[in-house]
């Protein structure tokens, strides 16, 4: 479903509309749009025509997309099994340091080509890293420190304290999930402070006024990280 989810997404941000202008053309609920951009719903085959109709989605695409969430999941299945048996492996003492280095190129493999279809896990990279090659974590779950921000129509992180300060460019759109909504104002105290944050990135939501180096949305954990 995540899959179909990042299609519909991809869709709706090629055409310029916010999941308001979706949810209203099709009069649905807003979070019901959410829903199936972020893989916990799936809309019915009626809906998947009026949302193919409004988007310009072609047939092709859903198919396409269908198949490719299968053979991820088929593939994922194995690497999961494969990493568990190394990390056995790796505890046990029996393949020394190998173990580490295959461990952390299947943790890349899965979770950095395909990981958002396999697993709910995220990956760590850095801010630099993330801005300087968004293509590689695209449409991936991620985790991230980063100096939070989140007042109105301002939802962002920063490299650090310095460039939040100055107001730089360097800044990633913040879309807090549902389960974190309703401690919005809560998490307000940490703006300004180092935060750890985790959510699926997506190199072509720009966010606000489209004034950022992409965009986490379907966030999940935002906390305060102490050095």
């Amino acid at each position: 479903m995540r899959c179909m989810g990042k299609l519909i997404r991809s869709y709706r941000v090629k055409k310029q509309m916010t999941v308001h202008d979706v949810a209203a053309a099709l009069g649905v609920n807003e979070r019901l749009v959410t829903k199936w951009e972020t893989g916990r719903a799936m809309p019915d085959a009626p809906m998947i025509e009026q949302i193919s109709t409004l988007l310009e989605i072609p047939t092709g695409a859903w198919i396409s997309t269908t198949m490719h969430g299968l053979q991820c999941q088929r593939r994922s299945l194995l690497i999961t099994v494969l990493a568990l048996l190394l990390a056995v492996l790796l505890a046990l003492g029996g393949i020394g340091m190998y173990a580490r280095q295959i461990l952390e190129r299947m943790e890349y493999v899965l979770y950095g080509s395909f990981g958002s279809l396999a697993s709910n896990y995220a990956v760590s990279v850095s801010m630099t890293e993330l801005i300087a090659t968004p293509e590689r974590y695209h449409g991936v779950r991620v985790r991230l420190i980063a100096v939070g921000n989140l007042e109105f129509e301002g939802n962002y992180i920063s490299t650090d304290k310095e460039a939040w300060e100055n107001h730089t460019t360097d800044k990633i759109w913040v879309e807090l999930g549902e389960e974190l909504q309703p401690y919005y104002e809560e998490l307000q105290r940490y703006n300004g402070e180092y935060v750890i944050i985790e959510g699926m990135f997506d190199m072509y939501d720009k966010g606000h006024f489209a004034m950022f180096q992409g965009a986490l949305y379907d966030v999940d954990r935002y906390e305060l990280w102490n050095l």
